[in-house]
């Protein structure tokens, strides 16, 4: 045996430790404490609840009403685990539907272990890792299985964190969601990916030429009306024999139309959209702003345009000269929005239009996009 206050070796009939002068009545009593954690380690008992699952154990459903299975052995928990490692997680069928997830928990000297199903792997929700049959076992007798403590445990699927939003699994992220394409490529890690590693360049995408913003979609209007005037002056001048007025208002007008011919280009951009499935997410780049995406993009089943009226309010003074009224007017405008839909039932706007033209050829050219990717 050992001593427990230095760790050096202590003969048998030793009183003391020759080292750091510790009692061996102390070092016998620890000895005695972890000869009986190793009985118990190799035949553990322990009380065992199930939620989200059947009573039969033949697959989830979803309830929060508790299945007490009583007090197990490891050979009885052994048995259990494996039929637990095949039940799938319950999906969602309805919007914000409230499922309670497949799960078990351990009570084992007043201390609770929690585990979650994933299908195919169990996740110890204290830690977020994944373990097996073994680790559990080690976890509930007080030890730290190096799949815990290092948080390296691997199976199939990569790492533990990935493990955790795998397909089909209650993470946030994912629940609900069914890959349609793509199906061989994990969830969309939110913690890894950011905007700026998104791989624009080498991606499927299409591109469309579409006005800016609703401030730069009538902009022309004005200087092509004072053109038009300006053409009316100068027919005018020519009829009355003027022509130095028929020339000066054809010049002006020769220069509005070039100042809102101008205008009309640059209220328009080239939007790209595209997919970067190494990242398993449809990216969106539109002059002026940042990169933006939207994960689990091989869970997109369609695109939808939805058409929105906003209201500004302005003020301004109407009236004659001697009598100006400060009147509030409320200005109205649509927008269209492309959204994308998924396997979930979820709609999330993916970029804001300003004409309806524009948001419907976007729309059937990203879905044709979309439709290519297998």
């Amino acid at each position: 045996m050992y001593c427990t206050n230095c760790g050096t070796e202590v003969p048998e009939k030793a009183k003391f430790c020759p080292s750091c002068g510790t009692p061996v009545a102390l070092v016998e009593e620890k000895h005695a404490e972890n000869k009986e954690k190793e009985t118990v380690s190799g035949n553990m008992t322990f009380q065992v609840t199930l939620q989200g699952i059947s009573q039969d154990m033949m697959g989830a459903n979803g309830s929060y009403d508790p299945v007490e299975l009583g007090v197990m052995n490891t050979e009885q928990f052994s048995a259990l685990w494996k039929k637990l490692s095949e039940i799938q997680p319950m999906k969602a069928t309805a919007p914000n539907q409230d499922i309670c997830p497949a799960s078990m928990t351990i009570n084992y000297r007043d201390e609770i272990y929690a585990f979650e199903l994933l299908g195919g792997s169990i996740l110890y929700s204290n830690s977020n890792t994944v373990v097996s049959e073994n680790d559990a076992l080690l976890l509930i007798s007080g030890e730290k299985p190096a799949a815990v403590s290092q948080k390296k445990s691997k199976d199939a699927k990569g790492n533990a964190h990935e493990n955790a939003q795998i397909w089909g699994s209650d993470h946030k992220d994912v629940k609900g969601l069914t890959p349609v394409r793509k199906t061989g490529i994990p969830p969309t890690d939110r913690v890894k990916t950011e905007s700026a590693i998104i791989n624009a360049g080498n991606s499927p995408q299409i591109s469309d030429n579409v006005i800016k913003s609703s401030t730069s979609k009538n902009v022309f209007i004005a200087p092509l009306l004072f053109g038009i005037l300006a053409i009316v002056l100068a027919l005018g001048g020519f009829a009355v024999a003027e022509p130095g007025l028929g020339a000066v208002s054809l010049i002006v007008a020769i220069v509005l139309f070039i100042v809102s011919g101008s205008l009309k280009g640059k209220s328009r951009a080239i939007l790209r959209i595209g997919f970067d499935w190494n990242y398993n997410a449809i990216w969106v780049i539109f002059p002026g702003k940042k990169l933006t995406y939207i994960g689990n993009a091989n869970c997109i089943t369609k695109f939808s345009i939805e058409k929105t009226q906003l209201s500004s309010t302005r003020y301004t003074n109407i009236g004659s000269s001697e009598v100006r009224i400060n009147t509030a007017v409320q200005d109205k405008h649509n927008i269209w929005m492309l959204m994308v839909e998924k396997t979930d039932g979820s709609r999330i706007p993916l970029i804001t239009l300003y004409n309806e033209q524009d948001a419907f050829r976007v729309m059937n050219k990203v879905t044709y996009l979309l439709n290519q990717q297998v």
